[in-house]
């Protein structure tokens, strides 16, 4: 993966600004095809980027290795160490300090700029930093931060993980090796619109590209490895997203908060964007997987106990009648054997298993109850267990699929309002986005403007231990890991 994020600005965009964003995209278009659009924005090299040893370090030196050095003894002050690049991009116990090409949300400046009670480190009576120095760190940081011989940082990054930011309009780009974010996409850098609500993500096995669904712009969006635009898909309030792993089909079905969306997923066509509808009846499909040969497609209704088997090779439609309550089924997993199906239902807490025996017509085995609202659920990669946060619990379920039951209820000041599960891809790691829409976790510095952002939480799939959490952006939402 190298570089290739369009020239930074500032959230708070003029309106001018958008709107000549908005026409560029829509001349794109019209060039290049409805379904098809090219946003080849590389971010070149500047004369007059601060040098890393001539202008960048010294500003360390001068105002913070007295506590952030790696020979402060026991340990630097929050592990972070700000004596040399490489410790630089490492950042600190809680995160990255620096995300490449986006100044005004990278926390090294954040802490200087925008910190509430003084700026960093005044609080300690050290003095802050001068305007000029500020001025050359964020000059360096929007030239994408690179060392003494121009290297971008994380450019050649491969485990990834995307997170939406919805209320943002933004997605994190997390490296799981690292657990830090190494990229922040916005969304509105494209001509997008601030309130396009980015929801769930798709990454092609290689990362060549991934997708993304935006339920305010009422779009499917396709980028490549370098974050360029390379292609969108029209979709009334689209939602979770699934990547046929046999062929070139992307499924997309229907946004949790669209009331009434039309009775069917759409079915895109990954190397142009075109693609069609699949009527399925039922209204407010939204729970979306396919099996792991791609021959079949899982949905189920927010709004009626069923689910439908989309048979993609005959191209017809098999109904699954659950009995009992309304449970509203939120998503599905499918084992890595492809033998289960494991169905979340937000009204009645529980988890529900399917037998794939036959798996045109998937069989209700059993459930297990858990914590309130569970959300997405993720299977281990060697199907022994399935991991589940709890939406209005603020936990996350570890059940055993060998004895039924849940086996560990994960509690962590990080998990608030859980939202999306993936796991990284050697499997070791488990990634929790969570919403924080009640406040219920406060972040850690108080920038004035970050009291509801969200939180990525790494936990450790075989201890359950909580490793890091990671502050991202406003209502996060869902995840996708490349897995390549």
């Amino acid at each position: 993966m190298t570089p290739g994020l369009p020239p930074r600005r500032s959230r708070r965009t003029t309106a001018l600004g958008v709107l000549q964003s908005r026409l560029l995209a829509t001349s794109l278009v019209v060039a290049l095809g409805a379904c098809e659009l090219s946003s080849n924005f590389d971010v070149p090299r500047k004369p007059g980027v601060p040098s890393y040893s001539a202008d960048v370090q010294p500003i360390f030196d001068a105002k913070c290795v007295s506590c952030h050095a790696a020979s402060v003894r026991p340990v630097p002050q929050a592990r972070l160490a700000l004596d040399s690049w490489e410790q630089v991009m490492r950042g600190s116990a809680y995160g990255e300090v620096v995300i490449p090409f986006d100044a005004d949300n990278s926390l090294i400046l954040e802490m200087t700029t925008k910190r509430v009670s003084s700026p960093h480190p005044s609080e300690l009576e050290a003095a802050s930093l001068s305007d000029e120095e500020i001025d050359k760190l964020r000059t360096w940081i929007e030239a994408g931060a690179p060392d003494d011989q121009g290297t971008v940082p994380f450019a050649d990054a491969r485990d990834l993980l995307f997170v939406c930011n919805q209320e943002d309009a933004t997605v994190s780009i997390i490296d799981t090796e690292r657990n830090i974010v190494i990229r922040l996409v916005d969304l509105t850098d494209y001509g997008l619109s601030s309130g396009s609500k980015p929801h769930h993500v798709a990454v092609e096995p290689d990362g060549s590209y991934w997708y993304v669904s935006l339920i305010g712009d009422n779009r499917v969006v396709k980028f490549d490895a370098e974050h360029r635009m390379v292609g969108m898909f029209v979709f009334e309030t689209p939602g979770m997203l699934a990547l046929d792993p046999a062929s070139d089909w992307l499924y997309v079905g229907r946004s949790l908060s669209a009331l009434n969306p039309p009775a069917s997923i759409g079915k895109i066509r990954r190397t142009d964007m075109t693609g069609e509808l699949i009527p399925i009846v039922f209204p407010r499909p939204h729970a979306l997987t396919t099996s792991p040969d791609g021959r079949f497609v899982y949905t189920a209704s927010l709004g009626q106990n069923q689910l439908i088997t989309f048979d993609v090779a005959g191209d017809n439609v098999v109904f699954t009648a659950v009995d009992g309550p309304l449970r509203s089924f939120v998503q599905h997993a499918v084992s890595p054997d492809g033998a289960l199906l494991a169905g979340t239902a937000q009204l009645t807490n529980e988890i529900l298993f399917f037998d794939l025996t036959q798996p045109a017509q998937p069989v209700w085995s059993w459930s297990i109850a858990v914590n309130a609202a569970p959300w997405h659920p993720v299977f281990t990669r060697d199907g022994r267990f399935v991991f589940a946060g709890n939406k209005d619990a603020n936990t996350v379920s570890r059940v055993s699929v060998a004895n039924r039951r849940v086996e560990a209820i994960i509690v962590h000041e990080g998990i608030a309002d859980p939202h999306g599960a993936a796991l990284s891809p050697d499997g070791s790691t488990l990634y929790i986005s969570n919403r924080n829409t009640s406040g219920s976790y406060v972040p850690r510095h108080d920038l004035g403007d970050n009291a509801d952002d969200g939180t990525v939480v790494v936990i450790d799939v075989a201890t359950g231990e909580v490793l890091k959490v990671l502050e991202v952006g406003r209502f996060t939402a869902g995840i996708s890991a490349r897995r390549g």
